[in-house]
């Protein structure tokens, strides 16, 4: 019974630890985009204003 309940939670734990793995990278990928559109945003505003046609 021991073994059984051991070996449900090194499943379980398993899983849990490649989610939040995942999570983690999809973070940075997305803070990286974010960064990204901001950069985009006020560069096209910087060119807008100059009155430059994109």
């Amino acid at each position: 019974m021991e073994n059984e309940i051991l070996k449900y939670l090194a499943e379980q734990a398993s899983g849990v630890v490649i989610a939040i793995f995942l999570i983690l990278r999809v973070e940075t990928k997305l803070d990286d985009l974010t960064g990204a559109i901001i950069r985009l945003t006020e560069s096209l505003t910087k060119e807008v204003a100059r009155g430059r046609p994109r």
